[in-house]
């Protein structure tokens, strides 16, 4: 009776931790909604920040890891091709689901700028820019505490590209709990090489 008990008071803890996980989840997916929304209607340096935050909490996020990392490269293969429908289609279904992925605006800047959609790429580069922003805040990627925070492999290949800067090689590197990604870089305006440091904790963990 003693051993029944105690299984039965086991499964009752369990449900009740596994219910607050979910709970919690689902409170982080409301509030990246929320921020979604006013990101696309009225964004904002804080707003965009606190997006960032709360996206890599949320249910979706590891599946659109695996979105971006399918459909980064053809969206750069379609701007290469100036296939322009498709970039856009590609940038807008990673954006669905990732609405802080740097390539997935990155596309549909350029994609509808092309296609004669000024409006709409302005408010794409104008996400852009407060990404960019959001990620140099509190961070200048020069050392492991001063680590840029990355939410994707992809966002880090295109941040990088952004600032006109080549990749050189590129190590993993463990210290206690958080995982950190060493870039050697080189920027070819003034043959300068140095390395920056991202925090690759968020996506390392759920892989």
């Amino acid at each position: 009776m003693k051993i029944l008990f105690t299984l039965i008071a086991s499964l009752i803890l369990t449900a009740c931790v596994s219910s607050q996980g979910i709970q919690e989840m689902d409170g982080d997916n409301l509030h990246y909604q929320t921020l979604l929304v006013q990101s696309q209607t009225n964004p904002s340096i804080t707003t965009v920040t606190q997006l960032r935050e709360v996206y890599p909490h949320t249910t979706q996020y590891r599946q659109n890891l695996i979105v971006e990392k399918q459909l980064h490269q053809p969206i750069l293969n379609a701007i290469t091709d100036n296939a322009w429908q498709d970039c856009l289609a590609y940038s807008q279904q990673l954006l669905e689901g990732n609405y802080t992925s740097l390539p997935g605006h990155y596309g549909a800047m350029v994609c509808q700028l092309e296609l004669g959609q000024k409006q709409h790429s302005l408010q794409h580069q104008n996400m852009i820019n407060m990404l960019l922003e959001t990620i140099w805040n509190g961070a200048n990627g020069e050392s492991f505490e001063s680590a840029f925070v990355a939410l994707s492999e992809q966002e880090i290949s295109q941040f990088i590209e952004f600032h006109a800067l080549d990749i050189i090689k590129q190590r993993t590197i463990v210290i206690e709990d958080k995982m950190y990604k060493q870039v050697s870089l080189r920027d070819s305006r003034n043959e300068d090489f140095f390395d920056w440091y991202f925090d690759i904790t968020a996506f390392t963990e759920r892989n």
